[in-house]
């Protein structure tokens, strides 16, 4: 029986068909300049609120899938600690003693999560910071550490074909790795930065994601009627969040479960 987090992994690219219909009207139209311009901003909004819902869907089908097969005990420590944090101040250090038994009291019985403590609030963009967080939440750490100071950086390099590749290849070690519970991922089959040293550094992905967030916020809010990204920059955006996303699913199925290493 596949998982939850398997079908929607599956399914990856078909989450991208509104982007892919605006962008190819775009073509169509691209000797008809408003229209063009019209279509372009249009799918910069797109783009966003496909990582915005991305994120939160792989919080939701991954806590689906725990609950389903009654693993709360094997989930991460700090998992359990932000699921507790609904009924104790878990950023309070003298409560770490009490934190600890209610986490030892949750392990033996059936518990299931709940996805509130999870999920960023409604209407906060998904900045850099709040990816991290989301992140650390489930027992991960320096989210962005993993793809900078290593080969997934040549993403910048605007290399089509390289990237394809990359997308291609992380996309079958995520639905590999989700087809059961619990789930297997292996990240050294992705070129990662596994050693993870960069806690706290500024990095080309940091900047990448709050760059598109602004753009995204020009069109939106009617900053600028005239601004738009060209086609070929629409384009390249798409594969980088497309590898942030990817990124994101891999590295959060891994951490949630304290059984991988």
């Amino acid at each position: 029986m596949s998982t939850i987090a398997f079908d929607l992994f599956q399914n990856f690219d078909a989450r991208w068909t509104e982007v892919d219909l605006l962008l190819n009207m775009a073509k169509e139209t691209e000797d008809i300049n408003p229209k063009y311009r019209v279509l372009c901003r249009a799918s910069i909004v797109l783009i966003v609120a496909n990582l915005e819902g991305f994120l939160n869907e792989v919080l939701k089908c991954i806590i689906k899938d725990i609950n389903m097969n009654d693993f709360f005990k094997h989930t991460s420590y700090r998992m359990k600690e932000t699921f507790c944090g609904q009924f104790i101040d878990i950023s309070d250090k003298g409560m770490s003693k009490k934190i600890h038994r209610l986490i030892e009291t949750f392990d033996e019985l059936h518990t299931q999560y709940t996805i509130e403590p999870f999920l960023y609030e409604n209407g906060k963009n998904p900045k850099a910071s709040v990816i991290d967080k989301l992140f650390y939440e489930v027992g991960g750490k320096n989210f962005f550490g993993y793809i900078t100071d290593c080969d997934i950086e040549k993403a910048f390099e605007n290399d089509t074909d390289y990237n394809q590749n990359l997308i291609n290849s992380m996309k079958e070690v995520l639905v590999n790795g989700t087809e059961s519970f619990p789930y297997d991922i292996k990240l050294e089959q992705v070129p990662f930065n596994l050693e993870n040293n960069s806690v706290n550094k500024e990095c080309l992905w940091n900047t990448f994601v709050n760059e598109t967030l602004k753009a995204r916020h020009t069109v939106a809010h009617g900053v600028s009627l005239e601004d738009t990204m060209t086609m070929e920059e629409i384009l390249k955006t798409i594969e980088k969040v497309k590898i942030i996303e990817l990124t994101f699913g891999l590295l959060i199925c891994k951490k949630c479960i304290s059984t991988q290493r």
